[in-house]
């Protein structure tokens, strides 16, 4: 904003490149680039020139996508105010309905949808007296439709609608329209909503990976895996995408405290959110069912899922029957057990010269074993 020279001056020169807009006159609006700006009564002087300028841009990091828009206001005092009523209504702030809640526009039917409308300049304390209704004026929704999938009804300041109720690739205009009666009565303010479409036309593929790894891997039961996410595609618009992969576990107990709890399906995830396509994983025996989850920009997600099945490690085989003893050792046995002595250096010959109170456990012991 500049302030122009009085018109005694010449209306084309500058006298300020600020306007010293009263702070406290000053809606936040103003400041917040937004589309509509109401400034109140008493914010700029009468008798001034002001010449505001707004910039509209395509893409703000890019030179060249932007254009900028001057208008010039000049304020005019009012001398016209001849009652004490029609005064008090000249020098009050004209209300203004606004509704927020897409900074692009652009939404995903997976999520919910929230919208807002302000009344700004309500005439009466109360913001009640300045209710407004919701109805959907462009799109696949009328009235009952709106209604059901209205989480927060059609009749507030907030209008949620649950995920799963917009239908992907359609176009959709919500209105909200000031109740008759009431102070923002004859005032309607839309929100245009795309229903962005989720990333389309893939599949995810998880395959063993052959490589110098796979043998240990197969000898232990645990399977190495490359999980893919290929062939999805989305409007130019819409990227880049991004990539999350997790693996269900059936039959999970919500409540482990309590014995009748219900249970459900589970998703583990395998890494982080990523813009790569793919993952290694490694897997324990069983089957596994793996599901990638591709995300555009704008939020909107497609699912695809694929099953492997881990085989689990080889039992070994039991280890082979000990060898025979010798013949030898069979007849050192037996002349063991009847008593006869040893050479000396021979097995036998220790156990039968042992003191006479160990002598009979031995040959028990032996007998016992060699029979």
């Amino acid at each position: 904003c500049k302030l122009l020279a009085s018109s005694g001056a010449g209306s084309d020169q500058i006298d300020s490149e600020s306007c010293d807009l009263p702070q406290n006159k000053t809606p936040g609006s103003y400041h917040l680039s937004e589309p509509r700006v109401v400034f109140p009564p008493g914010a700029l002087t009468p008798g001034r020139t002001y010449q505001f300028s707004v910039r509209v841009a395509r893409e703000p990091g890019a030179g060249g996508r932007n254009v900028d828009v001057p208008m010039r206001v000049t304020v005019i005092e009012r001398t016209n105010a001849t009652t004490t009523t029609t005064a008090a209504r000249n020098n009050s702030n004209v209300p203004a309905l606004r509704v927020v809640g897409t900074p692009t526009g652009v939404w995903s039917a997976s999520r919910r949808l929230n919208l807002y409308a302000y009344v700004d300049d309500c005439p009466d304390p109360d913001p009640a007296s300045c209710a407004v209704a919701w109805s959907c004026v462009e799109g696949d929704l009328n009235a009952t439709g709106l209604a059901a999938a209205a989480l927060t009804g059609v009749n507030g300041s907030v209008l949620s609608i649950d995920r799963g109720k917009l239908t992907e690739g359609v176009s959709y205009t919500f209105r909200a329209s000031g109740v008759a009666g009431g102070g923002a009565a004859n005032l309607t303010a839309d929100a245009d909503v795309v229903v962005n479409p989720a990333p389309r036309g893939g599949t995810l593929e998880v395959a063993p990976i052959a490589d110098a790894d796979e043998g240990p891997f197969d000898d232990i039961g645990v399977g190495k895996f490359l999980a893919r996410a290929v062939g999805f595609a989305d409007d130019p618009d819409h990227y880049p995408l991004t990539y999350e992969f997790f693996k269900k576990v059936p039959n999970v107990t919500e409540d482990v405290t309590d014995a009748n709890s219900s249970s459900a399906t589970v998703l583990v995830p395998l890494g982080a959110t990523q813009t790569a396509n793919n993952i290694v994983v490694i897997l324990g025996p069983g089957s596994h069912e793996i599901e990638a989850r591709v995300t555009d920009r704008h939020g909107a997600a497609a699912v695809a899922t694929d099953t492997v099945t881990v085989a689990p490690a080889a039992v070994p085989s039991p280890p082979p029957p000990p060898p025979s003893p010798p013949p030898e050792m069979l007849l050192e046995r037996r002349r063991l057990l009847a008593g006869v002595e040893a050479d000396a250096g021979d097995e036998t010959y220790y156990l039968s010269h042992q003191p006479p109170y160990t002598r009979g456990y031995n040959a028990t012991t032996a007998a016992r074993f060699f029979e």
